[in-house]
This record gives structure tokens, C-alpha cells and sequence, in this order.
């Protein structure tokens, strides 16, 4: 029981790290905070992604859509 529970927290720290480093190459930010998100996201496999995605800035939703409702004025 705990080899199980041992490999899904591996399993899971696994894909956290590669979804994070993922997202931090694909979002647009100065290179250096990319270099220095990547460096502890890479020392610190665990808390590093978490860390991450707590501090990383949300999108704003678009207050203004482009496409129109049919039937709404």
C-alpha cells in the first residue's frame, strides 16, 4: 500500500514539473524570469511548480466579445 501511494505522489510531482515547465516556456515574459521560473521549477521538483502556478498572473476574460447573440440587441 504505501509502494502505491509512493508512486502516485511521483506520478503526479512528474507531471506537475513537465506541465509547469511547459507553461512557463509557452507564456510570454521577460527571458530572465522565464530562466529563473525554470531554475526552480528544475531545483525544486515539487514545491517549485506549485510556487509557480500560484504566482503566476491570471488572464483577464475578454469584456468585450466580438461574436453577437442572435437575437439580443
Amino acid at each position: 500500500m504505501l509502494d502505491l501511494l509512493i508512486l502516485i505522489t511521483i506520478v503526479f510531482s512528474a507531471i506537475l514539473w513537465v506541465w509547469a515547465a511547459y507553461d512557463i516556456n509557452k507564456t510570454r515574459i521577460r527571458f530572465k524570469v522565464t530562466q529563473l521560473w525554470l531554475l526552480l521549477v528544475f531545483i525544486f521538483p515539487v514545491l517549485g511548480p506549485i510556487m509557480y502556478f500560484q504566482m503566476k498572473r491570471k488572464r483577464k476574460p475578454n469584456r468585450f466579445p466580438t461574436k453577437r447573440i442572435s437575437g439580443i440587441a
